[in-house]
Formats: C-alpha cells, structure tokens, sequence
C-alpha cells in the first residue's frame, strides 16, 4: 500500500494561519458534485475565460477542503488580491498532477512536446 502524499499542495498564510490549497481526489469530486461539470472541464474553462469568477471562487473553495462556504473562499481571495489568488490555483494544480507538468514541458526528440506515458 502507497504512503499517505499531504504535500500536494500549495501552502500560504492568511490573518496568521497558514492554510494548504490541495486539489486531492475529495476537492475533485467535491467540485464535480458542486459545478455539475468535471474538475478537469473546469480548470480548462477557466483557461478559456479567466473572468470566471463563480468558477475561480468554486475552484478555491474545493481546494481548501470545502470548509466554511464558497463565500468565506471568497473573502479570503479578496485578502489575497484576485492575481495571488488564480496563480496559488495554479500552482495546487500542478502539485496535483506533477507528472502531467512535468512530462508537458519536456521536449521530445523531434522538438515536439512529450506524451505521457501509457
């Protein structure tokens, strides 16, 4: 059996606590069960309309374990200023799929980007 991986996540600090933006399988499931579309379908629309903000607050929210409400998400995105708040998103969602990163930016030897492997 696998080890228990906390650290796929992006940590930062809010009024002295500091507090963990993760996008584990429960965030993922429970932005699916929230938006009504696929964790994936969603960070690529996001992709597509950064002026999403419902999607943006949600997305925040799942990743902070769905504690308090998607409006107490938005508070704490209001804290940290609107550009702060999309690039912690991002980079959760890069420690969520390392591999996906990784294998995305590595060049294959025909100058085309790497597939993942099967």
């Amino acid at each position: 059996m696998a080890g228990k991986n906390h650290s796929r996540g992006v940590s930062f600090d809010h009024d002295g606590e500091t507090r963990t933006l993760r996008f584990g399988l429960n965030a993922m499931a429970a932005y699916q069960e929230t938006a009504g579309e696929p964790f994936i379908a969603g960070i690529e629309a996001l992709q597509e309309n950064s002026g999403d903000f419902i999607r943006l607050r949600r997305l925040f929210w799942c990743g902070l374990g769905g504690d308090g409400t998607e409006r107490a998400a938005g508070d704490i995105m209001d804290d940290l200023g609107l550009a702060e708040s999309a690039e912690l998103i991002g980079k959760a969602v890069e420690a969520a799929f390392p591999h996906a990163a990784t294998e995305a930016e590595a060049p294959a030897g025909n100058g085309k980007k790497a597939k993942a492997a099967a």
